[in-house]
């Protein structure tokens, strides 16, 4: 994890690249070494928060946006989701099964409709339909995509009018 060799950050990031980022906004739930967030400011996001409950994980959040010269646009933080109240473009959320049964309906408010994007993964293929109806069932979002790679999944959802 953290470097975009796993399965399910390869597949966030690969639906990153299909989703306009132009001047957005982005949230990352979880941002471990911030990998997602630097790579959304550099497909065209124009700032990215993101929070971890691992100070570690924060520090390395830094020092990659130092790193990759995007410093300027980024806003760590120590924390959980439940501290965030602000909505966002895109949400981001590579998390395991636990945190998103845990975290579902504050992540489902948290893109800012009318075009918002949740881009969630971290769970197995086998509980994908759970974490798409956890997702859902509020009214809120609605499935764009969803993909698999190996025995993980990714979803990307929309904020409906």
């Amino acid at each position: 994890f953290g470097t975009g060799q796993h399965e399910t950050t390869h597949m966030c990031l690969k639906l990153l690249e299909t989703t306009d980022l132009t001047n957005r906004t982005v949230f990352d739930a979880g941002c471990g070494s911030g990998v997602l967030g630097i790579a959304a400011l550099k497909l065209g996001a124009s700032h990215v928060k993101g929070c971890d409950i691992e100070e570690e994980s924060i520090q390395e959040a830094w020092r990659n946006a130092e790193l990759n010269h995007v410093k300027a646009n980024c806003d760590w933080q120590n924390g959980d989701v439940t501290a965030e109240m602000n909505q966002f473009q895109i949400v981001l959320a590579n998390l395991n099964i636990r945190f998103l049964t845990t975290y579902h309906s504050v992540l489902t408010r948290l893109p800012e409709p009318p075009e918002g994007r949740l881009i969630v993964s971290g769970f197995m293929k086998s509980d994908a339909e759970q974490v798409l109806k956890l997702l859902t069932t509020s009214g809120q979002l609605a499935l764009e995509k969803q993909i698999g790679m190996g025995e993980w999944s990714a979803i990307l959802l929309r904020t409906r009018l």
